[in-house]
């Protein structure tokens, strides 16, 4: 994968950037903290709960970024199964940032984790950064149900992101 078709979001985006291409359910995009291998990570899962994965990250000793794309049908059975009963609410009233800070801004560094959903009802954005979220304000039943989607999302792609590390080792 080159820089453009890295950068390039035309499929799964519509004209503008922001919402997504009613042949994806979910993008997840995940870029971490200072940590020892930057790298930046997105997640676009479709209708037919297939997925592709886009990432970008620099390899130690090596001045180029680098860019891998991995595509296949095998969505992981727990993150399908959360996936359809999260869709089979008739109305998902999700806030876009569940946070008890006041602050207006965020320190330096810090992880982001962002998903757009394409919702059969209320397509939406959510913002899960580890500095801003509060999952003690999750209460609702789609909510609790989001937060398991996140947390199982998020070991699925560390383990991503280590396959690929291991075939470029």
């Amino acid at each position: 994968m080159t820089q453009e078709e890295y950068y390039d979001t035309t499929k799964y985006f519509e004209s503008g950037g922001k919402k997504l291409n009613s042949k994806y359910l979910l993008h997840y995009h995940f870029k971490p903290n200072w940590s020892e291998i930057p790298h930046m990570l997105d997640i676009f899962i479709d209708q037919n709960y297939g997925f592709e994965v886009k990432l970008f990250w620099y390899k130690p000793f090596v001045k180029n970024r680098l860019f891998s794309f991995y595509q296949s049908n095998l969505l992981p059975e727990n993150i399908l199964q959360i996936i359809k009963a999260f869709n089979s609410f008739p109305n998902v009233a999700l806030k876009q940032l569940y946070t008890s800070k006041s602050e207006q801004y965020s320190p330096e560094g810090i992880s982001e984790d962002t998903y757009t959903i394409n919702h059969p009802i209320n397509p939406f954005s959510i913002n899960m950064s580890s500095h801003w979220t509060d999952e003690k304000l999750f209460q609702s039943k789609e909510e609790i149900l989001f937060l398991q989607l996140h947390h199982a999302i998020k070991i699925w792609k560390e383990t991503l992101f280590q396959g690929v590390l291991q075939m470029h080792n």
